[in-house]
């Protein structure tokens, strides 16, 4: 998600997901969030003033993944207004495609066995096989691809005079901080459980022991994931509780596919945090 003047990452998703409104959805929750936590687990050297957590008003996009019914009314739940450029205009949303390119350059690229973008000629060995990451590394490639594009690289040419007047560094960051305090930018307070509670998407659940276990939303029948297990102070100790363990209700959680240890679930008109059990 960028910023429309100053391309500024605001948020991001990476999975293993085809793109869709799912994705879209996460990568919006994602500019509210502190990115502290993420960096932190994948070993990305980090500070608050790098990143921005930033809801934006208005998303422009195409009429492909957030046009959907299921986009539109979380993006409504969320009061932010959704607009769609043409079928086969992406020069109408131009800014995003080509950093889109450019932060994949920056983070593909460098890696042993890149072609720098060459086909692979006949009888050529694939350079894929030597370049094969597993996901924690390209994360790594990837936020910090993402932190030197928002707060290091130089971009002058966005300056103002009064941004020169004041004598603003010419990063994105910096330069998108000081939109904000002079009210060219603006966004809605928003509540981070709440955000989350629209974004995030929902998994049927059971309570065993204390303990919630996940079904597998790729089967058609019900079978619960193994080790899949999240626990919480909430769901012990109240007879409501266990009276809903005793019928074998069905619960809703609130989760987030690329870090699973992130959950979350409604319990007494609370959104809780739970906590994952098995780190398998």
């Amino acid at each position: 998600v960028l910023e429309g003047y100053t391309e500024l990452i605001l948020g991001l998703h990476c999975g293993f997901e085809h793109p869709s409104t799912l994705t879209s959805l996460l990568a919006i929750c994602n500019c509210g969030e502190s990115k502290a936590d993420l960096c932190e687990k994948y070993g990305v050297q980090y500070d608050e003033c790098q990143w921005e957590n930033f809801i934006p008003r208005r998303i422009r996009g195409d009429n492909g993944e957030v046009k959907s019914e299921a986009g539109l009314l979380q993006l409504s739940q969320a009061e932010i207004t959704a607009e769609f450029v043409r079928s086969y205009g992406g020069e109408r949303k131009g800014p995003i495609e080509s950093v889109h390119r450019m932060i994949h350059r920056a983070a593909g690229h460098l890696l042993d066995g890149s072609t720098q973008g060459r086909r692979r000629e006949r009888g050529e060995v694939p350079r894929e096989r030597s370049a094969c990451l597993n996901f924690s590394e390209y994360m790594q490639e990837l936020l910090a691809s993402v932190i030197q594009h928002n707060s290091v690289a130089e971009v002058p040419e966005l300056l103002t005079i009064e941004m020169r007047n004041d004598h603003v560094k010419p990063t994105r960051i910096e330069i998108f901080r000081w939109m904000l305090r002079n009210h060219y930018v603006t966004s809605e307070p928003y509540e981070l459980e709440q955000l989350r509670a629209t974004c995030l998407p929902r998994l049927r659940a059971s309570l065993h022991r204390g303990l919630l276990r996940v079904f597998d939303p790729t089967k058609n029948y019900e079978r619960l994931i193994p080790q899949l297990r999240y626990s919480a102070a909430e769901l012990s100790g109240s007879d409501f509780i266990s009276k809903l363990e005793r019928n074998r209700a069905r619960w809703v959680l609130h989760i987030n596919p690329s870090r699973l240890a992130e959950a979350y679930c409604l319990i007494d008109h609370r959104f809780i945090p739970l906590t994952l059990i098995s780190n398998d």
